[in-house]
This record gives structure tokens, C-alpha cells and sequence, in this order.
């Protein structure tokens, strides 16, 4: 039974940081995991797959009791570690980089289009 309640809070924390780091909201700890599956990495994304089938088992009183295998408590604490580790500021101002960069490349593009057509035209 202890088993049960020690991984039933691993996944409310996994549920947590979910939100915390990646900004999934609404929903179980297996919708969260699925709504954020294409931002993690794939060994992390095996492991979210056992937790989705821990919290699974978890809802039945019965197979709550097989929850005390090892593998439920490493699958959470690997997502747990994967999540801690992220920045959210640094995410943050990763994209707006990333953004700026992409202006900045089609204005220059746009600009050397410009002067391509203009030097066509013989205004140059």
C-alpha cells in the first residue's frame, strides 16, 4: 500500500512539473503526457508510456497493488529529472531568437532581391 501512495505522488509531481515546464493544464496525468509527447526526447518518451500504464493500473484497487515494481518509480523519476532540468527562460527566449533570426534572414533575402532587380532594371 505504501508502494501505491509513493508513486501515486511521483505522478502527481510528474503532473505538476508538466505544467510547470511545458505548460500542459487540463486534464490526467496520461493526457498531459500526451499532449506533451512530441516536446520530449524519445527515451523520455518510453518512460511517459510507463507511467501512463502505472496510472492506469492505479485506478483499479486491485492492480493498484502491482504498482510496486521498480521500473513505475525509475520511469517517474527519469521525467521528474528530464524536467527539472528545463529552463523555462531559456525556452522562452530561445523561440523569440529563433523568431528574430527567421525575420532577419527574409529581410535580407528580401533585400538582396531588391537590389538584384533593381541592378536588372538599370537603376543601379
Amino acid at each position: 500500500m505504501q508502494e501505491t501512495a509513493d508513486i501515486t505522488a511521483r505522478m502527481a509531481n510528474v503532473s505538476k512539473l508538466l505544467h510547470e515546464k511545458h505548460g500542459v493544464k487540463r486534464g490526467t496525468l496520461s493526457a498531459r503526457l500526451r499532449r506533451a509527447r512530441p516536446l520530449l526526447p524519445r527515451r523520455i518518451r518510453h518512460e511517459a508510456d510507463i507511467l501512463r500504464e502505472a496510472e492506469q493500473l492505479a485506478e483499479n484497487p486491485r492492480l493498484a497493488m502491482t504498482l510496486s515494481d521498480p521500473r513505475y518509480r525509475r520511469a517517474a523519476d527519469a521525467l521528474t529529472t528530464h524536467l527539472k532540468t528545463i529552463d523555462v527562460a531559456d525556452r522562452r527566449k530561445g523561440y523569440w531568437l529563433g523568431v528574430l533570426g527567421g525575420m532577419a534572414f527574409n529581410l535580407l533575402i528580401v533585400l538582396v532581391l531588391l537590389f538584384v532587380t533593381l541592378a536588372l532594371l538599370g537603376h543601379i
